[in-house]
């Protein structure tokens, strides 16, 4: 399990479905290969190929029988996703982002691996609703035992550890499932935990970019910051705290929680303050590039590219 895009899977698996009969492998990698050159203008390897081959067959999208490949429509989920129209660009259209989380969800290797951990009490299959409503948030983080590294996996509500030594569980856990579903998918968020060198997945509701539903959503979020104010005067907030208290506890992505903080900024500017700090101090315990990535995920960017990780608010700020 490694790192693909999902939109190139489901523009492939469409393509198949198009040509009406079983497949040989190198049909399959001439889709995957022209897909990628035109998405992202790069010629993709042998080993690539095989990757996104892999994908396809081991999540159930696809059978084959000796070298003939067939897509398997006889799964509701596969079938569903053929219907849909794909996108054209790098981001999976959202209303596929659901039906690919369940196949994901219920495969007993991605469970086994990672899912599990969010709900450990969980029978039978797991689908999409179950892992957002019951799941719990999990903390990871990677170490070091001698020239080995060491990945720790906890339920952080039951507080179940699992430790991974294999490098191909690591790499299937840290740079496939997490950045399947946090990336490609979006069904899952994250932040750093500084004090612990620790990070936080959480399950998040898909939304829309745009439109009525997600203006909704942006102003709950502001609703409940300002409903986190104490007394009169101004009250201080640390942003990753409202992550936990909101995003987490809420199971929103973190994109609602900054885009309420711009609204804020923008219609209660003159009872609203915020904080930033410098990008020195805020990537300052970082051990490495990709440490130094996820530590900035706790902040918002104003819009002059600020580093926001407080903010002030006056008790005169009305509620929307």
């Amino acid at each position: 399990m490694r790192g693909v895009s999902f939109a190139t899977l489901h523009r492939s698996l469409c393509s198949v479905v198009r040509v009406g009969t079983p497949v040989q492998p190198k049909e399959i990698n001439d889709f995957v290969r022209d897909d990628l050159e035109r998405v992202s203008g790069m010629s993709p390897g042998a080993t690539t190929l095989y990757r996104y081959r892999s994908t396809l067959h081991r999540l159930g999208l696809m059978s084959k029988q000796g070298r003939a490949w067939s897509v398997e429509l006889n799964d509701p989920l596969v079938r569903t996703l053929t219907t849909l129209h794909p996108s054209e660009g790098q981001s999976l259209v959202a209303r596929a982002r659901i039906p690919f989380a369940e196949i994901v969800l219920r495969h007993p290797d991605c469970r086994s691996l990672l899912f599990d951990i969010f709900v450990p009490e969980a029978s039978g299959t797991l689908d999409f609703d179950a892992f957002c409503t019951r799941s719990a948030p999990v903390g990871w983080r990677k170490m070091q035992r001698g020239n080995h590294p060491r990945l720790e996996v906890w339920n952080r509500h039951t507080k179940h550890r699992r430790h991974y030594e294999e490098k191909q569980a690591i790499l299937s856990v840290l740079y496939g499932l997490r950045y399947w579903v946090r990336d490609e998918l979006g069904v899952v968020d994250e932040y750093a935990e500084l004090g612990e060198n620790a990070a936080t997945l959480f399950a998040v509701q898909p939304l829309p970019k745009e439109g009525s539903a997600w203006e909704a959503q942006v102003l709950d979020a502001v609703r409940f910051v300002l409903g986190q104010r104490r007394g009169t005067g101004w009250t201080a907030f640390e942003v990753a705290d409202l992550i936990r208290r909101y995003c987490v506890a809420h199971r929103q992505a973190r994109r609602v929680l900054f885009a309420a903080l711009e609204w804020l900024r923008r219609y209660r500017g003159s009872e609203v303050s915020l904080v930033p700090t410098p990008v020195a101090v805020a990537t300052l315990s970082a051990s490495s590039a990709s440490r130094e990535h996820l530590e900035l995920r706790r902040y918002y960017r104003d819009p002059r590219g600020r580093l926001i990780g407080d903010v002030r608010i006056h008790s005169d700020a009305e509620v929307p």
